[in-house]
């Protein structure tokens, strides 16, 4: 191991070595401030960028995860409509709906869950992050997640209720479901204030 270590360590010192070679002291000081003055410029860019990154893998890993989970008869929950939301709420509704279409396509496709509700998810999670920006003119953040949450579930599972016909599945749906309004509330009322302050 601790060969290793000074191997990388010579490495990094090569590396190092050879820039100050090839540039003067002069001229990495100049890269390094248009590079900061690059960050500063570009700040909010890079801050959407990141707020992109964080709820779209938030939204994937929370659903590829839920899906998990009830291929072995647990429960879990699902974070893409959130997630959603507060895309539709920072960058409109245009925005709002393709990411909420990405996310749920990329979820879907990742946890190889595709069958008679993938059609609703997607038509859901679109909806959802579409309206969340008129909606939140309307209704506080948490207010407009949930009332767009509950358009998704009752969308998303009245294929549950109507056309499945074991009681046993109903019940754990409806189990389910609330798991997933309380998972979704919290993060709506903790976290989506913090990642729309990231937004300038």
């Amino acid at each position: 191991m601790l060969t290793l270590v000074q191997h990388l360590s010579k490495r990094v010192k090569d590396a190092a070595n050879s820039l100050t070679r090839r540039f003067t002291k002069k001229q990495i000081a100049f890269l390094a401030v248009v590079a900061l003055a690059l960050v500063v410029i570009f700040q909010g860019f890079i801050r959407a960028l990141l707020l992109i990154a964080i709820l779209f893998v938030i939204g994937v890993f929370s659903t590829y995860y839920k899906r998990k989970l009830e291929d072995m008869s647990a429960m879990g929950f699902e974070l893409v409509t959130s997630t959603s939301v507060i895309a539709g709420i920072a960058f409109g509704p245009l925005f709002g709906a393709v990411f909420g279409f990405a996310t749920a396509l990329v979820s879907v496709t990742l946890s190889r869950d595709v069958g008679v509700t993938t059609i609703l998810f997607l038509l859901a999670t679109v909806s959802a992050g579409a309206a969340a920006q008129l909606l939140s003119s309307f209704l506080r953040l948490v207010a407009t997640g949930m009332v767009l949450l509950t358009f998704s579930m009752l969308l998303v599972q009245s294929y549950t209720f109507f056309l499945q016909r074991e009681n046993l599945y109903k019940v754990t749906a409806v189990i389910g479901i609330l798991v997933n309004f309380a998972v979704n509330y919290l993060f709506l009322s903790h976290a989506a204030g913090t990642l729309l302050a990231l937004v300038p």
